[in-house]
């Protein structure tokens, strides 16, 4: 497991969300290549400091074992919420679909802090960077839209 690769997983979610609203097959590969193995890219890191190794850990502790109860049921709600925002930016509605781009690195980070007490800050930074670059695009987009929608209804 290597931390450079978990600081940029959110990351990963751009280029595929970027390939849904732009209708590109190679993006959306891309970015679910991406996401699904950007684990095995990088080397081991010589020194790996504690509380990131432990939240590493107790991360990869979670995921192996059986999802039952709250756990399963968060999965599929993450999933399907995953879906909306992929539907809703393929249909080019970039509000809805950045919307529940937030909320679920809005869960991430909240996950994080409430399994990781004593974690060590670089995800919670790596995730509100993530969300405020994502609502940043969103934004950006839609005033863009906004705009050229604007412009038409003049011509």
């Amino acid at each position: 497991m290597n931390p450079v690769s978990w600081v940029l997983r959110p990351f990963f979610l751009l280029i595929y969300f970027y390939g849904l609203y732009i209708h590109s097959l190679l993006f959306i590969i891309l970015g679910l290549f991406s996401l699904a193995t950007g684990w095995l890219w990088f080397p081991a890191p010589k020194k790996l400091f504690a509380h990131t190794g432990e939240l590493i850990d107790l991360e990869t502790d979670y995921l192996r074992k059986p999802f039952r109860g709250l756990k399963a049921l968060e999965l599929i709600a993450s999933l399907l919420v995953f879906i909306a925002a992929s539907y809703a930016l393929w249909h080019r509605d970039v509000i809805t679909g950045f919307i529940l781009v937030e909320v679920l690195l809005g869960y991430k980070l909240i996950w994080i802090i409430a399994i990781a007490r004593r974690a060590s800050w670089v995800p919670v930074v790596t995730i509100s960077i993530a969300m405020a670059v994502f609502a940043a695009i969103g934004l950006s987009v839609y005033v863009a839209i906004y705009r050229m929608q604007f412009m038409q209804f003049f011509m």
